[in-house]
């Protein structure tokens, strides 16, 4: 039983590794590390409408899989933009990086009302609307997959928010259209997975599997990236 188990363990984890291995010759993959352009004003007008997706699916292959809502927001002048956290110092992981709000999935919910419970919990505010869920992703150490779920929480401002200071140390919003801006972009270097994207625009430092989800929902749902 204990050799069927370990056999069993061992083959989630292989097929993990290939799964992220497979993400520098996927079409996602392709997606995600276009480079930046600026987008037609009358193209915002169509943000938050997100098309049907054939998701790639991980799930399957990870013992631990969590969930994650990307907060699209509008400020106080109506701009769309996406809301980000950074990560408290006091967390084991990730501490003092920006994050979408997040976390493990229990065993009695889904990934919607996981990354819905999250949200909440994190930021004290709950999308009015849930747009539909992205393709898995996994994160650094390749142990874990993470599917992104896209969020519209209407108009925010930073009152509404209740951070949890346990696991959030700022929460802040950058508009789409700095998001979009190619001068506010830039790369960083991922090892295997090549020249990953970085955006540059807000008061942190936005990188990692945060990027990478932001840029592929952009490039491939919110604002197809060959309609402009």
């Amino acid at each position: 039983m204990a050799v069927s188990i370990a056999l069993s363990r061992g083959w989630q984890v292989v097929g993990l590794r290939l799964a992220a291995m497979l993400y520098k010759f996927h079409p996602i993959h392709h997606m995600v590390t276009l480079p930046p352009k600026h987008p037609p004003r009358a193209a915002l007008e169509k943000l938050y409408r997100l098309h049907q997706l054939k998701r790639l699916d991980l799930g399957k292959y990870c013992e631990k899989h969590a969930a994650v809502l990307v907060p699209l927001c509008l400020n106080e002048e109506g701009k769309p933009c996406v809301l980000f956290t950074l990560r408290s110092e006091q967390l084991n992981r990730h501490k003092g990086e920006v994050s979408f709000p997040g976390g493990m999935i229990d065993d009695d919910e889904d990934e919607v009302g996981a990354a819905v419970r999250e949200c909440v919990e994190e930021i004290g505010v709950e999308p009015q609307e849930i747009l539909g869920v992205w393709h898995d992703v996994t994160g650094r150490d390749r142990t874990i997959c993470v599917t992104p779920v896209i969020g519209f929480l209407g108009t925010v401002t930073q009152n509404d928010i209740k951070p949890s200071t346990s696991e959030v140390a700022d929460t802040f919003m950058v508009p789409c259209m700095q998001l979009f801006d190619p001068s506010l972009r830039s790369t960083w270097s991922a090892g295997v997975f090549g020249m990953l994207p970085q955006f540059d625009s807000g008061p942190y430092r936005i990188w990692g599997v945060t990027a990478y989800i932001l840029a592929g929902v952009f490039n491939t749902v919110l604002l197809p990236y060959e309609t402009y």
